[in-house]
């Protein structure tokens, strides 16, 4: 699937795209996922996604670490998912959960467009050490083969126009503690744009990205024990949507500082 790709005077990316997942209805979206192992697995998957409207989900969430899960996490998979999302949430917007295939496919123009978007919206993460906000981080998750994205847009003048989204990477979690042999689906960057905040768009994602990881550990190995962040602790609308939504301080690598690590545990991770 290849996007075509144009920015609007506000520096948005819209795009075109056949795949698409409907709020205010069920549809389905075929997630394929890159693997090391030999696997086809037919499965369906039922999401469902509960938005809080009153969150401003500008969220600052973001690690690029230089490490990759080594862990044959990416099982070939071709999964129906089912999204239901509350009532509440604005229905205009749509949602899409694109794997490493999948945006690798739209094409080297459009992750060069959407590397340049994130280090934009994040430009207030530059500087900070343990953050490494940077273009060449960006693009390396971005070129994963571990890694899973979600982008939240609405239709304009036949276009869709991307107005959120959410970019994560499998991890093994070794090369940060050696006793620590979890592997994580950790979030580098949340983001909506200011017009669709308080809406339930950042919600959603969230949920949509926990929710899959929880039915894929249902059909595949190893398992993914958490889903895993950093954020500014001290920005209490942050503090409030993550721990509101059952994350809690990483027992492991948790840190005391401003921009610390929280993670929430993922159902469906027994080994």
């Amino acid at each position: 699937m290849t996007d075509n790709v144009i920015l609007n005077e506000e520096n948005n990316i819209i795009l075109n795209t056949d795949a698409d997942i409907n709020t205010n209805a069920n549809a389905n979206v075929n997630v394929n996922i890159n693997a090391d192992a030999d696997i086809n697995t037919n499965a369906n998957v039922n999401v469902n996604i509960n938005a809080n409207a009153d969150i401003n989900t500008n969220a600052d969430v973001n690690t690029n670490a230089n490490t990759n899960a080594n862990a044959n996490a990416d099982a070939n998979a071709n999964v129906n998912v089912n999204v239901n999302v509350n009532a509440n949430a604005d229905v205009n917007v749509k949602y899409q959960f694109l794997s490493h295939k999948e945006l690798y496919q739209c094409g080297h123009s459009y992750l060069n467009t959407l590397t340049s978007q994130i280090y934009n919206d994040f430009k207030h993460f530059i500087g900070i050490k343990n953050l490494n906000h940077n273009k060449g981080g960006i693009m390396k998750t971005l070129s994963s083969p571990y890694n899973f994205f979600i982008r939240a847009y609405v239709e304009t003048n036949n276009k869709k126009q991307v107005i959120g989204y959410l970019l994560g990477e499998i991890m093994d979690l070794r090369p940060f503690d050696p006793t620590d042999k979890r592997i994580a689906a950790y979030i580098n960057y949340i983001f909506v744009n200011i017009n669709y905040r308080n809406k339930g768009v950042g919600g959603n994602m969230l949920d949509l990205a926990y929710n899959y990881f929880s039915q894929q550990n249902l059909i595949k190995d190893p398992k993914i024990d958490n889903i895993m962040l950093k954020f500014d602790t001290i920005d209490q609308t942050l503090y409030r949507f993550y721990t509101q939504r059952n994350f809690k301080k990483d027992y492991i690598l948790a840190s005391q500082s401003q921009y610390d690590t929280f993670s929430k545990q993922i159902k469906n991770n027994e080994k």
